[in-house]
């Protein structure tokens, strides 16, 4: 009879971690329509992940941190290669 309960749960909580990275991807949105600096949106979006429980809750291997964000997807903060 658990197994009922245990899926509502899990239910109840992935939408509260939905709820959470739908936030901070506002966040990042909401900046982005102000034509926010790309540093200002990073930097926004760093200090949301380490304020919230999203990054606790990710698997180590998807994870993020400030520097990854400043880093950016094609190289360091100067945009060189790496």
């Amino acid at each position: 009879m658990s197994a009922p309960i245990d899926r509502d749960e899990e239910r109840v909580a992935a939408k509260r971690k939905i709820g959470r990275l739908r936030a901070v991807i506002d966040r990042a949105g909401a900046l982005a329509a102000q034509n926010a600096s790309a540093e200002m949106i990073r930097s926004t979006l760093a200090e949301a992940v380490a304020s919230s429980r999203v990054s606790s809750e990710i698997p180590e291997e998807y994870r993020w941190d400030a520097e990854d964000l400043h880093r950016g997807p094609f190289g360091d903060r100067e945009g060189r290669a790496i």
